[in-house]
Formats: C-alpha cells, sequence, structure tokens
C-alpha cells in the first residue's frame, strides 16, 4: 500500500511515465537517466541518440524529463503533435540524453535530482540551462515553445 501511494504521487506529478511502469519494481534502474521509451518513441530518437541512450541504465528522471517537463501540453497545443514529436522535440531529447551520457559523473548526478525536485515544483523553469551551460541549446522552432 505505502508503495503504491508513492507511485500514485510519482504518477500524479508526471515523473513516472508510462515506460517506468512497465519497468517498476527492477532493479536495472537509476534515479537519474534516460526514461525507458516505448519502442516507437525509442525508434523516433536519432540513430546515434539510440546507440549512445543504450549505454547507460535508464532512470526515473533524467535531462530530457526536466527539460520537457511539459511535453504533454507541448503534444496537446501542437496543430501537428506528430510532426514536433518526430522531427523537432525527439531529436533535441536525443542531443540531451548524448549530453547526459558524455557528462555523466557525480555531480552531474545529484544536481539533476535537485533539478527534478526543482521542475516539479516550478514546472515553467529554465534552471537547468543555467546549472548546466553546457546543454545543447534547442532548435529555433523548439526554443519559445519550451519557454511558453
Amino acid at each position: 500500500p505505502a508503495a503504491s501511494r508513492r507511485k500514485s504521487s510519482l504518477i500524479h506529478w508526471s515523473i513516472w511515465g508510462s515506460g517506468c511502469r512497465r519497468w517498476w519494481p527492477t532493479g536495472d534502474m537509476s534515479l537519474i537517466g534516460p526514461r525507458p521509451q516505448t519502442q516507437r518513441c525509442f525508434d523516433a530518437f536519432p540513430a546515434r541518440s539510440q546507440s549512445v541512450i543504450t549505454q547507460v541504465p535508464p532512470g526515473l528522471s533524467g535531462i530530457g524529463s526536466i527539460v520537457f517537463r511539459d511535453e504533454a501540453r507541448l503534444l496537446h497545443d501542437a496543430k501537428e503533435a506528430d510532426a514536433l514529436y518526430d522531427h523537432l522535440i525527439m531529436p533535441y531529447k536525443g542531443l540531451l540524453e548524448e549530453w547526459y551520457v558524455a557528462h555523466r559523473n557525480v555531480r552531474t548526478y545529484f544536481l539533476l535530482l535537485f533539478l527534478t525536485v526543482w521542475a516539479v515544483l516550478r514546472s515553467n523553469t529554465q534552471l537547468h540551462f543555467r546549472c548546466l551551460p553546457s546543454l545543447p541549446q534547442p532548435p529555433a522552432a523548439l526554443a519559445p515553445l519550451l519557454k511558453a
């Protein structure tokens, strides 16, 4: 029961996605790492991102989850949600996850834990770009949507 309440809270706060629900509980996940994806979503990543992402354990949260905290809203508001997802969100999310793999260390891990909590409490935050200045910048067509 207590685990179910925690899981319900995670679902409510959008930290726990459909990909994570099917992986719970396992010992193969980290708190921070690329989020598990359905096959359709994984296939939307560029090939380079796919090969890099599979080098590290999946996580309950990660830089892609933090930056795209309001992904559901972005897709809901889009006239062409599939095109937005396949041609803007997933290529950029792939770059973010590649960045994570290249910068994976204890400092980044704990900073992303903090930023996850911050993003839950303040969903319109851009703190991740200030705390992680080497993050890839979003493409011009996506940047205004992420600041909305």
